[in-house]
């Protein structure tokens, strides 16, 4: 296996009720990579694209979740749910941007890049100084790269280097944006 290479059995969606002191699987967000990875749960094809996430609250009252599959060289999906249904995968729409593009519900197959790989370690985040969303990511030269839309599905500014990895002696990993950043300051 080379860097930034893996696999994972299973993502689930965990919640803490107590700040982070305890945290709990919802047993219902379980999304198997492959039919063979967790003995019980049920494979749903798609599954694989979104074994990592970012999860981002839209202006339009959804809950957006950009999934990537293991590792840190898959393209970004996105799906999206009402912040009273992220327990229940039924519930979740995935953006197919063929054509004009239009929400799918419940089927995460369906779902097509909004933005090409290699993403990795991603965080996103509607800015009101910009009036778009942004996205943060490691590209495939591990570089922390931003790109700005004027909707979550897109259409994705080019990426816009941030942080070159030479910039950093030991690499860099995982440009989560501060959830107190706003205005013109990019906190993360």
């Amino acid at each position: 296996v080379r860097d930034g290479d893996w696999r994972t059995n299973f993502s689930a969606i965990a919640l803490s009720r107590d700040n982070g002191q305890t945290w709990g699987v919802y047993p219902g967000t379980i999304r198997p990579a492959d039919p063979d990875s967790v003995p019980g749960a049920r494979f749903v094809p798609g599954n694989e694209k979104f074994q990592m996430g970012a999860f981002m609250k839209g202006n339009d009252g959804y809950l957006y979740s950009f999934g990537t599959p293991a590792g840190r060289g898959g393209a970004a999906h996105l799906s999206r749910v009402p912040p009273q249904a992220v327990p229940d995968l039924s519930k979740y729409e995935y953006w197919n941007g063929d054509g004009e593009g239009h929400w799918v519900p419940g089927n995460p197959a369906a779902a097509t890049p909004v933005i090409p790989g290699p993403v990795a370690e991603m965080s996103a985040q509607y800015n009101a100084y910009l009036k778009q969303y942004l996205v943060l990511y490691t590209n495939g030269a591990n570089d922390v790269v931003a790109r700005t839309a004027p909707a979550p599905q897109g259409p994705w500014s080019p990426e816009q280097p941030l942080v070159s990895s030479f910039q950093m002696p030991g690499g860099i990993y995982a440009p989560m944006i501060h959830p107190w950043s706003s205005g013109r300051d990019l906190y993360f």
